[in-house]
């Protein structure tokens, strides 16, 4: 098998951006990466692996596996410094888990293991040392309007940590409802956007693309859950497949203060992960109103 490579993007004296290719040295398939400057990057992929730099790169250490990880696939790292980090790992039930480490790797502690025996985490987000949110598939709760209704409520799985990750609960689950047929993927730890209060996300599906928007602040009671009511959602032109859907977003936010448009444009991208070398609607882009969504002009990357 070829090692995986890492692509480390340098700035010359002229200003211009070069790619730099780094063995890893790892058989691993490498999913996620977080660089916090100063030379400091970790990284993360499937067998367990994950990697750390503190040299921009000249050398990347092979971290100890956390316990009971050594098949599981880390395709989400959020580190805070260079001894602090926690990872993420993707699969159905127990097998999405986040682990931390506080001693640069060499220990993990097993924080949070995903509640739901059907669920699945797809991205994890930490704005701050303290405040962090994890995106799931969705999953089926007790209708929160009437807890006597028989049919389940099937909502996005929105986790959240005040506490730097100790604890994990569920944010207002109710305020981010599935469409029938919508899923999230955990392609690259970049579907989920927080910049608080915001907390943005994209989806897929058969269905069709989502862009899900919320404010949610730090603190919240059940009884402001209720009073707020749903999540924004707006549909975006991209592909529609049970494989296919938004795998990134971005947002740009005014560098004023515009508290009725925060944002001055953003951009999905994505695709169907079985059809790689398929362009059409793999990317779309909005402007402050966050709708609507526009293709990107012909012809999009693959």
């Amino acid at each position: 098998m070829r090692k995986p490579a890492l692509a480390i993007l340098l700035l010359t004296a002229t200003a211009q951006a070069q790619f730099q290719i780094q063995d890893s040295h790892t058989t691993a398939s490498l999913r996620g990466i977080h660089s916090l400057g100063n030379g400091i990057a970790w990284a993360s992929g499937t067998e367990g692996a994950i990697l750390r730099t503190t040299d921009d790169g000249a050398t990347w250490q092979h971290c100890a596996t956390p316990p009971d990880a050594e098949k599981l696939d880390f395709r989400g790292i959020q580190a805070f410094d260079q001894n602090t980090a926690i990872v993420m790992s993707s699969g159905k039930g127990d097998l999405s888990r986040l682990y931390k480490t506080t001693d640069a790797c060499k220990s993990w502690k097993l924080v949070f293991t995903n509640p739901d025996k059907d669920g699945f985490f797809d991205a994890i987000k930490f704005p701050n040392s303290r405040l962090g949110y994890i995106l799931g598939d969705p999953i089926n709760i007790p209708h929160p309007s009437d807890a006597d209704r028989p049919e389940p409520f099937h909502v996005f799985a929105l986790y959240r940590t005040t506490d730097g990750g100790q604890t994990f609960g569920l944010v207002g689950p109710f305020r981010n409802g599935a469409g029938p047929r919508q899923t999230a993927f955990a392609a690259s730890n970049s579907s989920l956007f927080v910049d608080p209060p915001d907390v943005n996300f994209g989806t897929g599906g058969s269905s069709g693309a989502q862009i899900y928007f919320d404010e949610i602040p730090e603190y919240l009671t059940r009884a402001s859950w209720e009073e707020e009511g749903y999540a924004t959602s707006y549909g975006v032109p991209m592909q529609a497949s049970n494989s296919a859907g938004i795998f990134s977003i971005a947002f740009r936010r005014y560098r004023g203060v515009r508290p009725a448009a925060p944002y001055a444009a953003a951009v999905a991208v994505g695709g169907d992960y079985l059809r790689p070398d398929d362009p059409h609607g793999t990317a779309a882009y909005t402007g402050e109103t966050l709708n609507p969504w526009r293709a990107a002009p012909t012809p999009p990357p693959r």
